[in-house]
């Protein structure tokens, strides 16, 4: 029955069964080149322990959501809210309906939090959209026309008032190489005509810089891949730069934009059982990758999230050697 979550996201899990009080491979890819910055470690009181989650950040306050507390599957369906301004987690006390599930992704347009895709336990992947309204706390389902692929461990990014949902595993472990486009403002999905190679893979991410997605690492059919594409919704054109530098393959990550520079966090390297606990920052401009020289201490996870506010990155929850995390984690560049 659980097929899939085992061949995607909760082979995570099992394999923490496997390594939990034997020699955890905490995987680094060698020396770092150059400053980089501080992590420290913010409040989780009050935040409840999950992976596969998904984390939005909505009016200087970070929104987490769904995601399972533990390794026997128990989706999280209540939702915490952080504000760094305060140090304080707070649960937010919600309307309508939400659908519990992990391994889908959000975004964000008009203050609101758009939630695709996942696994719904014993309901199998789907393709269900919601939306939460943070003013209102309230839960809402859009009737939509067109096509989503019913698909988890996927990503999405926003361009131009536009959602991007890119990736993911279907069943039988299909992986996708497509890309579906919601607008919110007709409530239509659409599936482009693209050209150029985008290479079918699960547990990637999606970052935005100057109008373009760059689509980072993850898993495919022979194995977890250091793949950077970058597909331009103008053209609908996907390109693979060449590149200088390395970047360490990686799935179950987590990425964040500063600067116009993507930061790459966590996940798992080969041999699987492998957190990566160093950061990598892609420059779009120079099309380079750094491994910074970071101070401070970052737990290594996977199936992490990240959020900006304020020039920070705050990496929360996913899992440790320790089992499911609560981990706050804040990385602060050097100036």
């Amino acid at each position: 029955m659980h097929i899939l979550i085992f061949r995607n996201f909760f082979s995570v899990c099992i394999l923490f069964v496997f390594i939990a009080g034997v020699s955890s491979c905490h995987y680094d890819p060698g020396p770092t080149q150059s400053a980089g910055g501080t992590w420290t470690s913010d409040s989780f009181a009050g935040l409840t322990k999950r992976s596969a989650h998904s984390v939005s950040v909505v009016n200087g306050k970070i929104y987490v959501i769904g995601g399972t507390d533990s390794l026997n599957a128990q989706v999280v369906s209540k939702i915490d809210v952080f504000d760094p301004s305060a140090h304080m987690w707070t649960s937010a006390s919600t309307t309508g309906n939400f659908t519990p599930r992990f391994g889908f992704t959000s975004s964000v347009i008009g203050g609101k939090i758009y939630v695709m895709g996942g696994e719904w336990l014993d309901h199998g992947i789907v393709n269900t959209l919601e939306v939460f309204d943070p003013l209102t706390n309230t839960w809402s389902t859009p009737v939509t026309t067109g096509t989503f692929t019913p698909r988890m461990v996927l990503t999405s990014s926003v361009i131009g008032d536009k959602i991007y949902v890119l990736g993911g595993s279907g069943y039988s472990g299909f992986l996708f190489n497509t890309v579906e486009v919601f607008d919110p403002s007709t409530n239509v999905w659409s599936t482009p005509v693209t050209t150029g190679t985008f290479t079918a893979r699960e547990n990637l991410s999606s970052s935005v810089v100057n109008g373009k997605i760059y689509v980072i690492g993850g898993k495919v059919d022979n194995g977890v891949t250091n793949i950077i594409e970058v597909f331009d919704p103008s053209t609908n054109v996907w390109s693979t730069p060449s590149t200088t530098g390395s970047f360490t393959p990686r799935q179950a990550h987590t990425t964040a934009v500063i600067g116009n520079k993507i930061y790459v966090i966590g996940g798992l390297a080969d041999p699987p059982a492998c957190r990566v606990a160093t950061l990598e920052v892609f420059d779009p401009e120079t099309k380079a990758w750094n491994k910074p020289a970071v101070s401070g201490a970052f737990t290594p996870r996977a199936s992490l999230s990240s959020g900006v506010i304020d020039g920070k990155i705050y990496v929360i929850g996913g899992i440790s050697d320790n089992g499911v995390s609560n981990a706050n984690e804040v990385f602060t560049p050097s100036p």
